[in-house]
């Protein structure tokens, strides 16, 4: 029979216990980023589930919601996904910098891939009122001004949403 001191017991205890440590939040970002960089979308999303399962209060779950949403918007092409993680990230952490970026691409997603601009202008006008001073600001007045207009018109000079264009007929007409 083996005789186990109380010194054994917890060195094996120790090294049993350090082989199931979970990883660091940073470590889970970072093995995320990583995936998702190496061509490997699933295992990223994997990655950032396990994070949001083992930290859902973490310091780092903002960037693994916005990471998620770049997923979605990137790898799989599933736009309400995407958007759904942009959203959660501006909602949870408004004070959080990826949060008007997140905002915003809400509604980038919503006018430019969607094609819902009501969806749009909601998002806009809010990221307007919530984040007035952002550098993107100028961007998403731009958004507005132009929604439903394709990029193609707009980069041609033909860049009046249909609204514009109704009046500026009528005007003419007069």
């Amino acid at each position: 029979m083996m005789k186990f001191t109380l010194t054994s017991v917890a060195l094996l205890s120790a090294l049993l216990l350090s082989g199931c440590a979970k990883p660091s939040e940073q470590d889970l970002l970072q093995q995320g980023k990583e995936a998702f960089e190496q061509g490997k979308p699933e295992d990223a999303l994997g990655i950032y589930e396990e994070y949001l399962r083992d930290y859902p209060e973490g310091k780092e779950k903002p960037e693994v919601l916005y990471a998620m949403g770049v997923v979605y918007q990137n790898a799989r092409n599933d736009i309400p996904m995407a958007i759904k993680y942009y959203r959660d990230v501006a909602d949870e952490f408004p004070g959080h910098p990826r949060a008007p970026g997140a905002l915003f691409l809400v509604g980038f997603l919503y006018n430019n891939e969607l094609k819902n601009l009501d969806s749009a202008n909601v998002a806009y006008q809010e990221f307007l009122q919530r984040f007035p001073n952002d550098p993107m600001a100028p961007s998403a007045r731009f958004e507005l001004s132009h929604l439903g207009v394709e990029p193609e018109k707009i980069l041609s000079g033909n860049d009046q949403a249909p609204a514009q264009r109704k009046a500026a007929k009528r005007k003419r007409s007069k």
